[in-house]
């Protein structure tokens, strides 16, 4: 069994055939870093509020 669309883009690319998961790869890949920045921006804004609490 193949592991998603990452399991399914490295198929295609085993068997030499670029299909619909190697098309999508890109757009979850940007997803993927969207999430991630998210993260990163809500934990920096809980860490200057934080501060700014504290400062009081």
């Amino acid at each position: 069994m193949l592991g998603g669309l990452g399991g399914a883009a490295k198929y295609e690319a085993r068997v030499g055939v670029k299909g619909d998961a190697t098309a999508g790869m890109p757009a979850q890949s940007m997803g993927h870093l969207a999430v991630i920045a998210l993260i990163l921006l809500g934990n920096v804004l809980y860490v200057v509020n934080k501060k700014k609490a504290g400062a009081r």
